[in-house]
């Protein structure tokens, strides 16, 4: 499906750097064993999980979170347990949820399987929006599959820029000024989503 929105083309760029910088070594995050429980008196809902990122090295975690309604519960537990080591997470919210049911792929005659779509709107501090969506035939898998395809997108964006920033060094360094070029134009699409100045400045530290 085409970009619905000009972020999205944006977005969409993005996600071509991020497979040319970071190939198979791209970060996936998986989500299991998930439960909720919701409190009429408090109206809060309740989340725990197992949080499993796959990258250099498997990580696993179980985490606990809660919040006004399962999505903004789980969206900030994950983004709590990760912003240490990708410091950007923490300049991203939560701007809008839409949900759209596809009665016409129902199976079953009182159209209770029919699959739904989520899409998320995650928005920057620059208040520049992201979307993300996942079509399940269950309300809950498909919003966690979103949050899960928005935040490791984020991530890897982290990383992409990282991985450049360390190869524009290295270029400098050898004289070559066409992968310095090629990688500042790069880097420069990337920090359209977000500045990376913070995530820098760490590596800079180290």
């Amino acid at each position: 499906m085409p970009p619905t929105f000009p972020e999205e083309v944006v977005q969409e760029k993005c996600g071509k750097i991020i497979n040319e910088v970071l190939g198979n070594s791209q970060l996936k995050l998986f989500i299991s064993n998930f439960v909720l429980k919701e409190n009429d008196k408090d109206k809060k809902s309740y989340i725990s999980c197992t949080l499993v990122a796959l990258g250099d090295k498997k990580t696993s975690a179980k985490i606990k979170g809660h919040g006004d309604g399962f999505v903004d519960a789980l969206f900030n537990a994950v983004i709590a347990n990760l912003s240490s080591n990708f410091c950007s997470l923490k300049k991203f919210s939560l701007d809008d949820f839409s949900m759209k049911v596809d009665f016409k792929e129902s199976r079953r005659w009182n159209k209770t399987d029919a699959p739904v779509e989520i899409k998320l709107a995650i928005k920057n501090s620059d208040n520049k929006r992201l979307y993300f969506t996942a079509t399940a035939r269950s309300l809950v898998v498909a919003a966690i599959s979103a949050i899960r395809k928005a935040i490791s997108f984020l991530i890897n964006i982290e990383l992409s820029v990282v991985r450049l920033y360390k190869s524009i060094k290295d270029a400098v360094e050898r004289n070559r000024t066409d992968l310095v070029q090629e990688d500042t134009m790069r880097m420069a699409d990337l920090v359209r989503i977000i500045s990376y100045e913070e995530t820098i400045a760490n590596l800079k530290t180290i």
